[in-house]
């Protein structure tokens, strides 16, 4: 089963300082989970170029990590979003880690267990990504689960990974701790995972 693809892109990002400024304003207790509206202010020239020459353009990032944490596992989760009065799976995203991490991307198989959904939110709310848990709320367990695949990060390496079933994020590092950023696009534009593949396909690193 295809769930990651490695990409050859460019450094997707301008301003480490812009983008190290915009974790510190907005993280709380250190954790980050913070949504950019406007990833064309921060991103590479090069890298528009590139998702441009696809005919494609980011709706939004997302910067994702703790500052206080060396070690952290996510919640068991799939990504969804608040569209049109409606909970809409988000199939992918294109992550960057970008520093030095022991980090993994763990697929599982959650035999049917509960998904717990969000409280609904304005529909007019900018684009964000929220997360269906799986069994209860808040669940990093995965006793009862089979895992599917796993994945091992390449640090500053670009990915594109299948959000839209359930999967959990591990890193263990014994240098900065994770930063992470998710480029993501408008689930209207690209639908299925099956159509993310076939889009990105050109930039794929065999």
């Amino acid at each position: 089963m295809l769930l990651y693809k490695e990409l050859n892109l460019p450094k997707p990002i301008v301003d480490d300082h812009a983008l190290e400024e915009i974790v510190r304003a907005k993280s709380i207790d250190g954790s980050y989970n913070t949504i950019v509206t406007e990833p064309q202010q921060y991103l590479s020239q090069d890298i528009l170029d590139a998702f441009g020459s696809v005919g494609v353009t980011p709706q939004f990032m997302v910067i994702f990590g703790d500052a206080t944490k060396s070690q952290f596992k996510t919640f068991l989760h799939s990504d969804i979003t608040y569209q049109n009065n409606t909970w809409t799976k988000m199939p992918f995203g294109i992550n960057w880690d970008l520093n030095s991490n022991n980090t993994s991307f763990n697929w599982w198989n959650v035999h049917g267990s509960p998904e717990i959904f969000p409280e609904p939110r304005d529909a007019d709310f900018p684009p964000v990504v929220y997360g269906i848990h799986h069994k209860y709320r808040r669940n990093r367990e995965t006793s009862d689960f089979t895992l599917i695949q796993s994945y091992t990060i390449k640090p500053l390496k670009a990915t594109l990974v299948r959000t839209d079933i359930p999967h959990q994020i591990c890193y263990n590092t014994n240098d900065k701790p994770r930063l992470c950023i998710s480029v993501r696009f408008s689930v209207t534009d690209i639908a299925s995972w099956t159509h993310a593949v076939e889009i990105f396909q050109p930039f794929f690193d065999n």
